[in-house]
């Protein structure tokens, strides 16, 4: 590779440092450059002089613009773009790994099942484009990049300002796409390119995943341009027997010649590659031998045909019929800048909260947003464009409408509230302690969950005291849907098998289920995979249930009166905002009005030690979805979890010395990870689908499968006591609740601690006189301290509110956690003096994950912590009108 011209340095060197030159395409050369202004890796594209100068900087930006706002997770994002002196150019991140392109060139065919998951990632993220208007023509391998496996597609929007040059590109040289992958219209000079272009396109890359060669192929251009017009791509099934049937045919309707023929949208061709039961009904045409070549052979002996592969535009070919429009509405709202949708942990908890709610007849959305930094409800009219902010609504959280529409309840901290929603006087409902959602169930009754759902109750609409229901079968029930019957309510369960899925709860008897095709089956007996698994459940008409699953919205045929599904979940949305915890940013009515924000698991974060002046240092790791961890008692690692959307729960140590992150081996889901006080081992709660369910796990580093060792078959450990000569846990187990102490030489001599259901995370003084644990025994969560003996009566530390206790290493301070606040309370240090008063230390943001979010450093002046991040969004999607679709995806069978 080369070095990139002084020229081209020179013009770029204020902002960009170049490198070197990674790659050059027809259109562009790629150079490896440092982003100086935010010290990270960059590859910044420079156009060929030749097309800078027919495209023009005006037309180039314009196009860069629009496409800059596509935000998808199989989309490469841009970072920037702009014209220094002459050159036009754009940057996206540097990705480490390799084009679609370079693993072709080493393995010339993929595994079948790789092949349609990458296409199938590819549709997902053109699906999404061509929602908004932004068709890409120019799908080829070398536009789709592979970073851990996953579809990337690159260089949105640079062949549409290509495009708008017009007949001038034919002076550069230089072709509009590839012709192994144009479709006929596209190779053809059709001025109106459609969705269905990409289709074809991606339907020509997966033949050549599949097959080791594109669907045609030729000497010169002008030869493949004449086999794409004039021939049908040869059958794959001959070529290699593997090839399911479905994949076969899907492949080939997208490669149809008309358009009007082929998919309409990218999203039905993914969805033909996962339907094994699909049978290709639309026979590969070719076009009329009288007509097409007569008219090829008249193109090629005037030479035009080669004209048209480098953008000339021809009309070989009649103009396809519109396909008739989708009954579904697609479109966007754009929030104002003032007023951001704001996502937010919510009260004490660090799983994210709900920021939308949607009038039940879908035409006024209420949404969390953030004005001069403070967080409160707004309102806006689906028909206009003007938000109204709701006065007395700051802080609000989770909103939820009452059934006719003229309520808006809410969460504040721990209170529940409503407000009219056409504005006016907030009025509070009842006290909600650590509150996981509501669903307002006729005009007397709101049904809440509380204390991390372990807790469901009714709350009487006008306001009063909360009347509980007593749940059996499952730890906690999460996020509540009532349904139609208002004897049932939909929501998900982590099943002590470790699997997440949806679940209903009978309200008379608080008996929990879980959902399958063969119909409820108890919770506390699943072990099995035929489940439903996902989270967020929200019903759709009275026939089919919504929930998300990794970040897609899914939907499957129900039987609310029978709870079961009557056939497979498919996949309707996808790239949906999903926070940890497992709410997702999406709303919809029973009629199939749907609005939900676009993006990733949330909750990426960087570790950072902070100050009580709130100077914070950030440690040298990427941001990833932190969950709890825990500091070695030197502060030189940390062994922490990180959830992964798509294989679960990751456990990492991470070097904080040599910034090195070591990946642990586990075998079921790993939680809880502690150090063992020796600093050479860590400690952790390991769930399985299968008996004993739950195990706590001493693991040698670096981890190893065949270095385990169980400790406690069906405990799970809080903290180990560092005192060697009498090793101790604090813990608990399903069948005995609340905090324990465990003599780990013999741990059926355990005794109770705290045997409140809300016990929990107690935690050692460093010089072994105390535990400190957090209970919602008071009706909030509450810092208690006792003595490690049980001796005496124990004291509440806490002020109004408090959870995570933390023990200074110097002995002298109990930290602890309510919100986004630190608390430090004094130790005594003579036996029979009391503990001090809480002061507050430290202020947020920051973020909050279940378990433990905080820890101290080894000199008792910094803490470590998630943050800070504030994250919002300004625009949401909106679907209207698409039950007939959604019954078409997901018949009842």
């Amino acid at each position: 590779m080369t070095t990139p011209s002084a020229r081209i340095s020179g013009a770029l060197s204020p902002e960009y440092r170049l490198e070197r030159e990674i790659g050059a395409g027809g259109m562009a050369t790629v150079y490896l450059a440092e982003d100086l202004r935010h010290d990270r890796r960059v590859a910044l594209k420079v156009l060929r002089p030749e097309l800078a100068a027919v495209i023009g900087a005006e037309r180039f930006l314009a196009e860069i613009k629009l496409t800059a706002n596509l935000q998808h997770p199989h989309i490469l994002p841009l970072f920037d773009s702009g014209e220094a002196d002459s050159f036009l150019y754009y940057v996206m991140p540097f990705v480490e790994g390799e084009s679609l392109r370079d693993r072709l060139r080493r393995e010339k065919q993929l595994p079948v099942d790789e092949a349609v998951r990458i296409a199938s990632e590819v549709a997902s993220a053109l699906d999404y484009a061509h929602r908004h208007g932004v068709v890409h023509r120019d799908i080829k391998p070398e536009n789709i990049l592979l970073h851990d496996g996953r579809a990337l597609v690159a260089d949105f929007g640079i062949a549409l300002a290509a495009s708008k040059a017009g007949t001038r590109m034919t002076e550069t040289g230089m072709s509009l796409g590839t012709p192994h992958y144009m479709s006929p219209e596209q190779a053809m000079g059709e001025r109106e390119i459609t969705a269905r272009s990409d289709v074809y396109a991606l339907g020509a890359v997966l033949y050549e995943m599949l097959t080791g060669d594109p669907p045609f192929t030729g000497s010169t251009a002008q030869a493949i341009v004449a086999r794409v017009v004039t021939e049908p791509p040869r059958p794959m099934l001959p070529q290699r027997h593997t090839i399911p049937p479905h994949v076969e045919a899907a492949v080939l309707t997208a490669l149809e010649k008309l358009p009007a023929d082929r998919f309409g949208t990218a999203a039905e061709f993914a969805e033909s590659l996962a339907d094994t039961a699909a049978q290709r009904t639309v026979p590969v045409r070719t076009l009329p031998a009288r007509s097409s070549r007569g008219r090829v052979a008249m193109l090629v002996g005037g030479g035009l045909l080669g004209a048209a592969v480098t953008g000339l535009a021809l009309r070989a070919l009649p103009r396809p019929a519109q396909a008739p429009p989708a009954p579904a509405r697609h479109w966007s709202i754009v929030l104002p800048d003032s007023a951001p949708l704001a996502y937010i942990g919510g009260g004490t908890l660090g799983v994210g909260r709900l920021a939308l709610a949607l009038s039940p007849d879908g035409s006024t959305l209420v949404y969390v947003g953030r004005r001069a930094g403070n967080a409160q409800l707004f309102r806006r009219k689906l028909d206009e464009s003007t938000v109204t902010p709701i006065a007395g609504t700051e802080g609000a959280y989770d909103p939820f409408f009452s059934p006719d529409g003229q309520w808006i309840a809410f969460f504040a901290g721990p209170e529940l509230r409503k407000v009219p929603a056409a504005g006016g006087t907030p009025v509070m409902l009842a006290q909600t302690p650590e509150p996981w959602g509501a669903s307002w169930v006729s005009p007397e009754q709101i049904l809440v969950t509380s204390r991390e759902g372990s807790t469901l109750a009714w709350v009487p609409a006008a306001g009063g005291p909360l009347e509980p229901v007593s749940l059996s079968g499952a730890g906690a029930f999460n996020w509540p849907t009532v349904l139609p019957d208002r004897r049932h309510a939909l929501g998900f369960v982590w099943f002590r098998s470790a699997q997440v899925g949806i679940a209903a709860v009978d309200l008379s008897s608080g008996r929990v289920v879980a959902l399958t095709e063969r119909g409820p089956i108890a919770a506390d007996s699943v072990s099995g995979s035929d489940i439903i698994s996902g989270a967020d459940p929200r019903l759709l008409s009275s026939d089919h249930l919504a929930f998300t699953r990794g970040g897609r919205l899914m939907t499957a045929s129900f039987n609310p009166v029978a709870l079961r599904t009557t056939g497979p979940a498919v996949e309707l949305v996808a790239g949906i905002r999903q926070e940890q915890g497992g709410r997702a940013q999406y709303v919809v009515t029973p009629d199939g009005t749907l609005i939900y924000a676009e993006g990733a698991l949330a909750g990426v974060a960087n570790l950072v030690w902070v100050s009580a002046t709130g100077q914070s240092d950030t440690l040298p790791f990427a941001g990833e979805p932190y969950g709890t961890f825990d500091l070695s008692s030197d502060g030189r690692r940390v062994v922490t979890q990180i959830w992964r959307p798509t294989s679960g729960i990751e456990l990492r140590v991470l070097d904080l010395e040599r910034g090195q992150s070591i990946k642990v081996a586990t075998q079921g889901v790993p939680l809880a990870p502690r150090w063992w006080p020796d600093g050479k081992r860590i400690v952790f709660t390991e769930q399985s689908p299968r008996p004993p369910y739950a195990q706590a796990t001493v693991r040698q580093l670096p981890g190893s499968v065949s270095r385990r060792d169980t400790l406690l078959v069906g405990w799970s450990i809080d903290e180990i006591s560092s005192d060697t000569t009498k090793l101790e846990a604090l813990g608990y187990r399903a069948r005995t609740p609340g905090v324990w102490l465990i003599p780990l030489a013999d741990p059926k001599q355990a005794v109770p601690v705290d045997t409140f259901p809300g016990a929990w995370g107690g935690a050692f003084s460093k010089d072994g006189r105390w535990i400190a644990y957090t209970s919602s025994e008071a009706g909030r969560y509450e810092i208690y301290v006792v003595r490690r003996d049980l001796t005496g009566e124990r004291q509440k530390v806490s002020l109004a509110g408090g959870e995570e206790p933390r023990w200074s290493p110097r002995g002298d301070r109990l930290i602890y956690r309510w919100g986004q606040d630190w608390f430090s309370v004094s130790v005594p240090r003579v036996t029979g003096s009391e503990f001090g008063v809480a002061q507050r230390v430290l202020s947020g943001p920051f973020i909050n994950v279940a378990d433990r979010s905080h820890d101290v450093g080894p000199d008792g002046r910094h803490l470590l912590l998630l943050g800070p991040r504030e994250e919002t969004t300004t625009r949401l999607e909106v679907i209207t009108d698409w039950m007939d679709e959604v019954r078409r995806k997901a018949p009842h069978r």
